[in-house]
């Protein structure tokens, strides 16, 4: 009994894997004979600051002439895809693979930009302090930078400054504009309000802009945003105001 009991028991196991070495190699062959009838691109974002769509990334594959649509499993280029658009500045990650039915799924991570530079030469920086192109479709509220400004100063003192404005809720909402003149120093535009706030170097600017915060709140809210032309917060333990 112990004996018939064994050998069932290994029939079962040896139709179990010979079902999925079937399963297997059909699928495998019944890929490569499918016709590819869609591209179905995913993007996984964070939050609303993308500046890619899955429209950019199709157009990019017919420019590049590997749009798979109309092909079959074996002349479908999985690889040559996956490897040409991680090439993009936009693209932090990229997986390419076949569905069951035989269309192309392709799974993609954006970079994030932080903010846009302006200079002439113009380019955005990610949250992983990369450069990246402009694209029509950043977002437009993002803070702008001009002026005097190199790449390693917008990857490192720069970005260092920005991402400090951006997790005060105040100031991200009210500094929309920074400008670096040719001396290092920086002057901010505002959101609200007719003035030019002269920061200075990029040094103990938590305290400046703590001094500022104060400023709003204590001052400019009874007396008009518009009153003054430059709010100038480079001496220490004062806020020195230009009348209009």
């Amino acid at each position: 009994m112990k004996v018939w009991k064994i050998i069932l028991i290994s029939l079962g196991i040896m139709l179990m894997v010979g079902y999925l070495v079937w399963s297997v190699v059909y699928l495998h062959l019944h890929r490569q004979t499918d016709v590819c009838k869609k591209v179905a691109v995913h993007l996984h974002i964070s939050n609303d600051g993308q500046c890619l769509t899955e429209d950019d990334i199709l157009r990019f594959l017919n420019r590049e002439r590997l749009n798979p649509i109309g092909k079959t499993g074996s002349d479908v280029l999985l690889g040559k895809i996956e490897a040409t658009i991680a090439k993009l500045p936009a693209i932090r990650h990229v997986s390419c693979y076949r569905t069951t039915a035989g269309d192309v799924a392709i799974e993609i991570t954006p970079r994030t930009p932080v903010f846009k530079v302006m200079t002439g030469n113009n380019y955005l920086v990610d949250t992983e302090r990369c450069i990246m192109p402009v694209s029509t479709s950043c977002p437009t509220w993002l803070p702008v930078v001009s002026g005097a400004v190199t790449k390693q100063m917008a990857t490192h003192e720069l970005y260092d400054f920005i991402v400090f404005l951006q997790k005060d809720r105040f100031l991200a909402a009210q500094i929309e504009q920074i400008y670096l003149l040719s001396n290092g120093d920086v002057e901010l535009t505002p959101r609200v309000g007719n003035h030019i706030i002269r920061l200075g170097r990029l040094d103990d600017y938590a305290d400046k802009l703590d001094k500022l915060k104060i400023f709003y709140t204590k001052a400019l809210n009874k007396i008009g945003w518009n009153r003054y032309a430059i709010i100038d917060l480079r001496y220490n333990g004062q806020v020195v105001c230009t009348k209009r």
